[in-house]
């Protein structure tokens, strides 16, 4: 249990080097078992990837993954991460595991899949995989199906059945699952997820230089003085940290849908990833689908008029592929 503790928090303290991260804690609630809780803390360098869980392959057993992530933004954008684990706690054995997210529009299928086996015990041994299917109503609001699949060495495969709804408030994520509604089994999973964010910035600060010379003085002119050698200094070079999230341009509002259609004719994104909704300020028109905030403000510089670029919103609505949505409780118990 304190090496499991132990080995968190250094994986914790080892965020600060990389560039993104994110936590998620999960609450599952069964009807005749007690509650019990899972976090699972995750970060990201250039494409490498790495994950850290509690309480999630088994009770009191950390578990460590380390991959490698594949990714591309167009009409259909993917994201798989390939990773590899090993467990410490009541259950030692190792884990092949993935995260696998495809988006289409409004539409997102999501897939962690894993083969975990334990050094000690072969029966330990299971498959595993939790799916979420859902739609984004708006940029606060997801629903959607889920489903997850558990097989063991002594039983046959079962698949549980739920219903997901998700939050958002800013960057924090709260989801809620319902397997098995309506059923004896019937249990419930709550969570809350949101970036890690400990450099304020993404570049290395440049030093505030004054306005003007500062005068030196002339060794040569002082008894006795020495000139010291001049060196030049390295240049400080900046770095660029990945920026792993979604955004969207929001125009509007406008003041009825022909004026939002005339707008939207001329963009020039795709127009699978141009939507028009309506609120009782107006019609906004919503254009998705831009992987960081660079290729968001070149789509808003090199398409939008001036009249439209005083009128648009550049708003983050999704990590991508930082940690996914790896949430189940023990697998190797469930029957």
């Amino acid at each position: 249990m304190k090496r499991s503790l132990l080995l968190m928090i250094l994986f914790g303290l080892l965020h600060k080097v990389f560039a993104q991260g994110s936590f998620q804690h999960y609450v599952y609630a069964y009807k005749h078992e007690p509650v019990t809780m899972s976090p699972i803390l995750s970060f990201e360098s250039d494409k490498l990837y790495f994950e850290s869980r509690y309480n999630y392959e088994a009770a009191k057993t950390f578990s460590f993954y380390m991959g490698r992530t594949f990714s591309k933004d167009g009409k259909i954008s993917y994201s798989i991460s390939p990773m590899a684990g090993a467990l410490v706690g009541t259950m030692t054995g190792g884990s092949l595991a993935a995260n696998v997210e495809i988006a289409y529009k409004q539409f997102t299928l999501s897939s962690q899949p894993q083969y975990t086996f334990s050094f000690k015990n072969k029966a330990d041994a299971f498959l595993y995989s939790w799916n979420d299917l859902f739609y984004e109503m708006s940029d606060f609001l997801a629903v959607g199906i889920s489903a997850q699949q558990n097989m063991t060495v002594n039983s046959r495969s079962t698949v549980d059945k739920g219903l997901f709804l998700q939050g958002t408030f800013k960057n924090i994520e709260i989801p809620v699952y319902c397997f098995n509604p309506g059923s004896p089994n019937a249990n419930f999973v709550f969570g809350i997820s949101f970036p890690l964010s400990l450099k304020k910035s993404g570049k290395v600060p440049t030093p505030v230089l004054p306005a003007f010379p500062i005068p030196q003085p002339i060794l040569s002119q002082v008894p006795g003085a020495m000139r010291e050698p001049e060196v030049s200094q390295p240049a400080i070079r900046q770095v660029e940290q990945p920026d792993n999230r979604m955004y969207a341009v929001l125009l509007g509002p406008f003041k009825d849908k022909q004026t939002a259609d005339a707008a939207v004719a001329n963009l020039g994104a795709d127009v699978s990833r141009q939507s028009i909704s309506q609120s009782g300020a107006g019609y906004t028109v919503r254009v998705m689908g831009f992987r960081g905030s660079v290729a968001a403000h070149a789509y808003i510089d090199n398409n939008l008029s001036p009249n439209l670029k005083k009128q648009c919103l550049l708003v983050p609505y999704r990590e991508v592929n930082v940690s996914g949505t790896n949430i189940s409780k023990y697998k190797n118990e469930w029957k």
